[in-house]
């Protein structure tokens, strides 16, 4: 069903939907909305409306919550029937904010297609596991003094007005279900990008007959514990970033021996963290921060995801290793404040301490400074493990599974073996590219392409090919010539 756009409507401000959803009763009620993110001063016009759900579906008489949906009509007047629903990442991050962020992909999709926006249970206006005790200004700090964060989040879940047992990809597979009966569409396409591609298998996995094809960009695989490896992957993203500055000859000059330094650096931290000053990015304040080696890969993984900020890690290691690490510290701060903006950090627990953290090794959590952090969280946060996803993805359903070449949390090899299984799937890989794809080059008109089409055996990929990363950063205001 085509959501209507029609002057009249838009000039009564209201759009009435029947709704035959099992637990949703009544009828649907739009209104114009504006749908906007913290990280940008973009906005994007949309008709939004809340949706009464279960709070467990297994359960319905235990309650209900609302979840925010919106709608962004096709603005062709021969719109194609499926729409495109936008399922985000995280997990914990809100849809509606990341369409905002996706504003340019979901432009070239709506000259067709409706647009459905469903902030995920926990996320954005869809009843978001808030808690005052789980915030504060300094996300570093939190992160530095771990007896705090577990009192906090000990308190935090005695307080929460809703049980995150039921906050997981299971419940919001039953949420978009009820939304796609609510809104009567027949059939639709997902996108579903990090996190999101999961929920969009497991739609894909028990909805067959409504979902008409599907895009993944950073494809998570539901055999793929999420975190299990990504010390591993991001800590060959910078190495492989480092041994291409040494490839190279003008940056091999600016900063040689480059991983031997850094290798010598890690060592150094190891033994004796060290307190760094640095001036706070945004508002000058001077801070203090205690930087051991497991904080200085993380920093460098949050400069990995996307190619842009990939370029600067030589020169900020370089300058690490001659003991300026402030630099480092401060645009590191600056990215995590950006993330905690963007993600509901209570409903990432809740998926990550069910779905993911009972499947990762003991080995490896023992292993990882932040997988020893989760574990810690994960027992006070106290929701059942969820046995590993087994269900088969549908063959039918052609899909298209996005990866970027230097993705340090969800890189491509697994999913070029997953693809391959199936002819209506198919893997593409944008060289030099990091985490989330779609919105480089020429692959916006090419999902638009494949969703047209809704089939990706003879769709031209081409052009993808033409992508590549930026030379590494010789100084901190241009790459390289």
């Amino acid at each position: 069903m085509r959501f209507c756009r029609h002057a009249s409507l838009v000039l009564a401000a209201l759009l009435v939907l029947s709704a035959p959803a099992p637990g949703v009763a009544g009828k649907v009620l739009f209104e114009p909305c504006r749908l906007s993110s913290a990280t940008t001063s973009a906005s994007v016009p949309a008709h939004c409306t809340t949706l009464a759900v279960p709070l467990d579906h297994a359960e319905p008489e235990t309650g209900q919550i609302s979840l925010h949906v919106a709608v962004i009509g096709a603005r062709s007047s021969r719109a194609a029937e499926a729409p495109v629903v936008l399922i985000s990442g995280g997990p914990g991050q809100s849809a509606s904010e990341s369409l905002v962020e996706l504003r340019h992909l979901f432009q070239a999709l709506s000259e067709r297609r409706d647009i459905v926006v469903v902030d995920q249970r926990g996320t954005g206006a869809s009843a978001p596991l808030n808690c005052p005790h789980a915030v504060v200004d300094d996300p570093f700090a939190l992160r530095a003094d771990t007896t705090l964060a577990m009192q906090r989040i000990a308190r935090c879940r005695e307080q929460l007005d809703h049980d995150p047992r039921h906050f997981n990809s299971d419940a919001a597979v039953a949420d978009l279900e009820a939304v796609r009966q609510a809104l009567g569409y027949a059939r639709w396409n997902l996108y579903g990008f990090s996190y999101g591609s999961r929920v969009a298998q497991l739609y894909a996995a028990r909805f067959p007959d409504h979902t008409r094809s599907v895009v993944m960009d950073a494809v998570l695989p539901l055999g793929v514990a999420l975190g299990a490896t990504v010390d591993e992957s991001a800590n060959q993203v910078i190495a492989d970033e480092l041994a291409r500055c040494s490839e190279q000859a003008a940056c091999d000059k600016a900063f040689p021996a480059l991983a031997a330094r850094y290798q010598a650096l890690l060592e150094a931290l190891e033994a004796t963290p060290r307190e760094v000053e640095f001036e706070h990015p945004r508002t000058g304040e001077v801070r203090s921060l205690p930087v051991a080696a497991g904080g200085l890969r993380r920093m460098l993984r949050l400069l990995a995801y996307q190619p842009e900020t990939r370029v600067m890690i030589p020169i900020l290691v370089h300058r690490a290793s001659e003991g300026q690490l402030a630099p480092l510290v401060a645009l590191a701060h600056d990215f995590e404040s950006s993330l905690d903006q963007r993600i509901n950090w209570l409903a990432h627990l809740s998926v990550l301490c069910r779905e993911d953290l009972p499947r990762i090794p003991e080995t490896v959590v023992k292993g990882s400074r932040e997988l020893g952090h989760l574990a810690e969280a994960c027992e006070v946060w106290d929701v059942p493990a969820r046995p590993a996803f087994d269900e088969p993805l549908p063959e039918s359903v052609p899909m298209l599974m996005l990866s970027g070449e230097y993705d340090p949390v969800t890189p491509p090899g697994p999913v070029t073996a997953l693809a391959g299984r199936v002819e209506k799937w198919r893997a593409v890989t944008a060289p030099g590219q990091g985490h989330i794809v779609s919105i480089r080059g020429c692959l916006p008109e090419r999902v638009r392409a494949f969703f047209d089409a809704g089939a990706a055996g003879d769709l031209d990929m081409d052009c993808v090919e033409q992508l590549s990363a930026p030379p590494p950063m010789l100084n901190l205001n241009a790459p390289a010539s």
